[in-house]
């Protein structure tokens, strides 16, 4: 064999060879991101739309079913999966393996412009490219503070979740607690009933007045303007006053037929920190970013946030850091992994008896465990337990390789043939033995890819 033949030949070439392998595996290794378990990316799509106010039953009849109707003309779409509960619809498009998301995904939104016929306050749907990844927040961050929850969630909302949002690698944060300030208008049903007015006639008199119209543009000298009409509330008596109906029976306002004020929206969920209600933010990251650079720039802007917002009353409190459990799941394989090698090793010297011998296998061990990160790095992959657990196996295969070498070696010494010469036809004789042994290894595990 021509590369046996070249590796007795040219034993420096070969080393310098090892040597820049083991150093890129281990530039590698600084490069590779961590993660609990390998990325899944899924090919599925999520179209969600939102029906506020709308019972279950509405959102299926009037969103859901129309969505639906058009989403199921895709194409390579297997599986639909629709969730129809109060106020949100929720499509999932499961695709066959193989397929671009991106492609999907355009053809998902081609065909959600097709359907005309939705409600006028159904909000316009929102599609995204699940992945499994990115549905698992990495960290969990608490507010504790002494204020008024429903005080800090506009903090929150407007200062804390952007500027987490853009830290690098994030790429999404879930915010939970508190409740959002909002206008409440109370119907009085009975000085409803008396007028005749209904409360679709309510609802349409707010939105039309609630909203500022565009009326062009003049043209004066060598200025222009821009020229709107003002019709946004700014205050609750602009609420009160606004007309619901004028007609010959006279004008009714709604604060003829309702009181308004300010109030919180409706809570559906809680949140609490030692019995008191608070504030959490998940944060989700991107697909491939590395779980631990993402985490060592997520507490440097929460150091600085806490600088920030100690003078009033609220601190930003870490409960949950996935890296926790990456360290230890990553650290008791690779632990493994020592104790393995160090036990083949001690296995080695106890039936060889040569030093040697040993020192060959054992540093084929760390050279073959090193040069496959470079590997993994250049089909950017990731390093996780799962793949860890892999390369604890495949050790044992180079253990048995090299022994099945080395000892055929040995036999070819005993003939009396020069080491070069040994070392050639033995490796030549068993090299097809070995390269058919791993072969078969791996086709046991190609199917599971």
């Amino acid at each position: 064999m021509k590369i046996i033949e070249f590796c007795i030949k040219y034993p420096v070439t070969v080393w310098v060879a090892v040597i820049l392998a083991v150093l890129f595996g281990v530039i590698s290794l600084f490069r590779l991101p961590l993660q609990m378990i390998p990325t899944v990316d899924r090919p599925e799509i999520t179209v969600e739309t939102e029906y506020k106010g709308a019972a279950p039953l509405e959102v299926e009849q009037e969103v859901t079913d129309r969505l639906e109707e058009k989403l199921n003309s895709v194409e390579n779409l297997d599986e639909v999966v629709s969730k129809s509960e109060e106020g949100k619809s929720t499509i999932t498009l499961k695709f066959g393996w193989g397929v671009s998301k991106d492609v999907a995904r355009l053809d998902t939104s081609e065909k959600l412009d097709l359907v005309q016929d939705l409600p006028e306050d159904v909000e316009r749907s929102l599609i995204r490219a699940v992945n499994s990844d990115e549905e698992t927040p990495i960290a969990w961050i608490i507010v504790d503070t002494t204020r008024d929850i429903n005080e800090v969630w506009e903090e929150g909302d407007d200062v804390i979740k952007p500027r987490i949002e853009r830290v690098g690698g994030v790429g999404a944060v879930w915010m939970f607690g508190g409740q959002d300030r909002e206008v409440h208008v109370l119907l009085d049903h009975q000085a409803m009933s008396a007028r005749g007015i209904s409360i679709a006639q309510i609802r349409d008199a707010l939105l039309r007045e609630n909203r500022n119209i565009k009326g062009g543009k003049i043209d004066e000298g060598k200025r222009q303007y821009l020229v709107r009409t003002m019709g946004q509330f700014t205050d609750l008596k602009q609420v009160e006053d606004t007309i619901v109906r004028q007609d010959a029976r006279g004008t009714v306002y709604v604060k003829d037929i309702a009181f308004v004020r300010f109030g919180y929206e409706e809570k559906d969920f809680a949140v609490r920190m030692g019995g008191k209600p608070t504030i959490a933010f998940g944060v989700l990251k991107r697909t491939g970013a590395n779980t631990v650079e993402v985490m060592k720039k997520l507490r440097e802007e929460l150091k600085y946030l806490n600088r920030i917002y100690e003078s009033k009353g609220i601190k930003l409190v870490l409960t949950y850091d996935e890296t926790d459990y990456i360290y230890d799941a990553l650290g008791l394989v690779t632990s493994n992994i020592w104790y393995g090698g160090l036990l083949a090793v001690a296995v080695l010297l106890l039936f060889l008896r040569s030093g040697a011998s040993v020192l060959i296998i054992g540093l084929a061990i760390p050279i073959s465990v090193i040069g496959t990160f470079f590997i993994m790095d250049l089909f950017n992959l990731n390093l996780n337990i799962v793949m860890l657990a892999g390369i604890a196996f495949a050790i044992g295969m180079v253990v048995d390789n090299s022994i099945v070498v080395l000892e055929n070696i040995f036999r070819h010494r005993q003939m009396g043939k020069a080491r070069v010469k040994a070392a050639y036809d033995a490796a030549v004789e068993v090299w097809g033995a070995v390269l058919a042994s791993t072969l078969t290894t791996m086709f046991v595990f190609i199917p599971i890819i």
